[in-house]
């Protein structure tokens, strides 16, 4: 297995701010050298979609025809679902299992990329940069990136096959109700977009006020001979205060903006669910749709909103 090297900066001294993209796909770099892990981790989360699928389906075959209709038993159904139930809990374990694997291993491995960086940076880099800056990018900036591309990627693929999977059957069953289980998206749409335009600028921000504390605790412990010495350990508290202060105020205006955004976010779904419940039950008054199918509809709503 080669060994991955950070690409030389044209200024060492002081490195480009990457973009989104680019910094993306330095991170999909690292994600390939754990390609194993991550195909299984993806093909974990295909196994979950389709199982979380069937459990649904066998309860609406189950309701039409062993309770409804009493045409069929309904102990081969209960045990079923019993036992997908159970495979879908060891899947499940086994895809947090290998994500997380792929989370810490990468963490490390850039942990060890940054300091190798350090090493090599001239004097010039710490002029410029001080300590508990370049401190904080080693300790409080990776775990995010550990959480998001160890975790957050197959998670992110698996709610998308589940989406389009729970989809596909739906229309499959009913199109004409399915399109109206779609009168939730545009909104949903429109409002994570602008959450996500809002929160990464502040989210961004708490990681600087954050490495703005670790500057102030750093300069404090090292030169604490010298702020005894000349007695300004109330210089010191007030501007480590001040940063503190700093961190608890952008931490608040990120949650503000959670505040106002996240329930619009939980409860739109539930527009398609009441609109299951309304057109749906009309339909099953009038005889168009059975009660199973009913059920395979809210349980695949619940599914796919709720998540894994």
């Amino acid at each position: 297995m080669g060994r991955l090297v950070m690409p030389e900066h044209p200024n060492p001294v002081d490195p480009p701010d990457l973009g989104l993209l680019p910094t993306f796909r330095r991170l999909l770099r690292l994600w390939r050298r754990e390609w194993r892990l991550g195909a299984l981790g993806l093909s974990l989360a295909l196994a979950y979609t389709s199982i979380s699928i069937a459990i649904p389906v066998i309860t609406q075959r189950a309701v039409d025809h062993a309770i409804v209709r009493h045409t069929r038993a309904l102990w081969p159904y209960v045990v079923a679902i019993v036992g997908l139930a159970a495979l879908r809990f060891l899947v499940n374990f086994s895809r947090r299992y290998a994500t997380a694997r792929i989370g810490i291993r990468i963490e490390a491995r850039m942990r060890e990329l940054l300091y190798t960086a350090y090493l090599r940076y001239p004097r010039a880099f710490y002029d410029r940069h001080a300590t508990g800056q370049v401190l904080s990018r080693a300790t409080n900036d990776l775990y995010p990136i550990r959480y998001f591309i160890g975790w957050g990627l197959v998670q992110g693929m698996q709610s998308l096959m589940m989406i389009v999977a729970a989809g596909v059957v739906l229309v499959l069953v009913n199109p004409r109700l399915a399109l109206y289980t779609a009168v939730a998206m545009p909104p949903i749409t429109v409002l994570a977009l602008r959450f996500a335009r809002r929160v990464s600028p502040l989210s961004r921000q708490v990681q600087e006020r954050k490495g703005d504390v670790t500057e102030a605790a750093d300069e404090a412990v090292v030169g604490i001979e010298m702020v005894q010495a000349f007695g300004r350990e109330d210089d010191v508290r007030g501007r480590f205060g001040s940063k503190a202060e700093a961190v608890r105020d952008t931490v608040l205006r990120q949650a503000g903006v959670e505040a106002r955004h996240l329930p619009g976010l939980y409860y739109l779904p539930s527009l398609s669910i009441a609109a299951v419940v309304f057109f749906g039950g009309r339909q099953v008054i009038g005889g168009h749709l059975s009660i199973g199918e009913f059920v395979l509809f809210e349980t695949l709503l619940l599914s796919s909103t709720l998540g894994s």
